[in-house]
């Protein structure tokens, strides 16, 4: 969406302090910046957990700042261990499923920032 704004200072950005012109522009509206994801179970951020074979657990993705929609993918390192599946148009949610024993790395993307967590699975 193109807007006009009328200008003469500084404006901060994700990227720093940035100069900007005297006058009327025209340019694309920002963007919100994307600071921070964290992998969380039942609201409490998880980097590292334990499951059994055949156990599916719901997690979420935290992101801050709350704003639009951002794209958001959800990867296992070894989907022989486990597979994470989105759960919603949103992405924010998904439900992974314990496969077989073994560790692996559990990921979840949004735009260019990543969280990870370790994920143990056995017959425990």
């Amino acid at each position: 969406m193109v807007k006009e704004w009328r200008v003469s200072s500084r404006q901060l950005n994700c990227r720093g302090f940035q100069p900007t012109l005297t006058g009327l522009f025209q340019a694309e509206e920002p963007s919100p910046c994307l600071f921070s994801v964290a992998i969380t179970y039942a609201d409490r951020p998880m980097t590292d957990f334990t499951f059994r074979i055949g156990e599916r657990v719901p997690l979420s993705a935290r992101i801050e700042p709350v704003g639009p929609e951002y794209s958001i993918k959800w990867s296992s390192s070894d989907e022989n261990i486990f597979t994470a599946v989105t759960d919603d148009a949103t992405g924010v949610s998904a439900t992974i499923t314990g496969i077989g024993n073994g560790s692996a790395t559990l990921t979840v993307t949004v735009g260019d920032i990543q969280a990870e967590c370790t994920v143990r699975v056995g017959n425990h």
